[in-house]
């Protein structure tokens, strides 16, 4: 469908870029000179329409082009393998997905409760990174509201309770550091969203 878009925006920019030159050439000659300035105005108007159209159409365009996915087989093979324990629900299963040339979307979160990222956090990012070299959306998802509340773990002891200032004081600098792994910026920029977005509006009955 994309790909389809892509097409029929192309064709359609290239459809409106003549009429903008051409527009441009009878406003800048003896017609702007010797026509009514009402009908002058209005062939102006009329540019200044087109041109916006044609501006949207591009942006529109590099868009689409930005989100082109990889379909390359030894990097999916390298990005399913490499460092890979297992996958769920099976490899064959990703492997197809893909292979398909669909953009994915996909997260890892990461709660607060300290003021830095640490090396086993660098194993997900550098995963994280494979997919977003492939084209695919990347979601760093910062548990602030989970990382108030304190959940047991398998240790010995729950992880201690932490105030919203605490915590929101911790995450500052995590784009900043997961920037050395991560692109946040680009065609294709890892996006960061908060657990708080939406678990802090929910109630008990929820």
């Amino acid at each position: 469908e994309d790909l389809d878009s892509g097409f029929s925006l192309e064709k359609e920019s290239s459809n409106v870029a003549p009429y903008v030159t051409a527009q441009e050439k009878k406003l800048s000659g003896p017609f702007a000179q010797n026509a009514p300035e009402a009908v002058v105005n209005k062939e102006q108007a009329k540019l200044a329409e087109a041109k916006e159209k044609l501006e949207k159409l591009q942006s529109q365009v590099s868009s689409l082009e930005a989100m082109a996915v990889s379909t390359d087989l030894q990097k999916i093979e390298a990005l399913l393998s490499r460092g890979v324990e297992n996958i769920y629900p099976k490899s064959d299963f990703l492997k197809s997905r893909l292979e398909s040339g669909e953009q994915l979307t996909l997260y890892t979160g990461y709660d607060p409760t300290g003021p830095t990222l640490h090396v086993g956090h660098g194993i997900t990012l550098l995963k994280l990174r494979e997919f977003q070299d492939l084209g695919h959306k990347v979601i760093m998802l910062i548990g602030d509201f989970t990382g108030m509340i304190g959940d047991p773990t398998d240790k010995t002891s729950a992880r201690q309770k932490l105030t919203k200032e605490e915590v929101l004081s911790n995450c500052a600098e995590y784009q900043k550091q997961a920037a050395a792994i991560l692109d946040f910026e680009g065609d294709n920029p890892v996006e960061v969203k908060y657990n708080s977005e939406w678990l802090a509006a929910m109630s008990f009955g929820d």
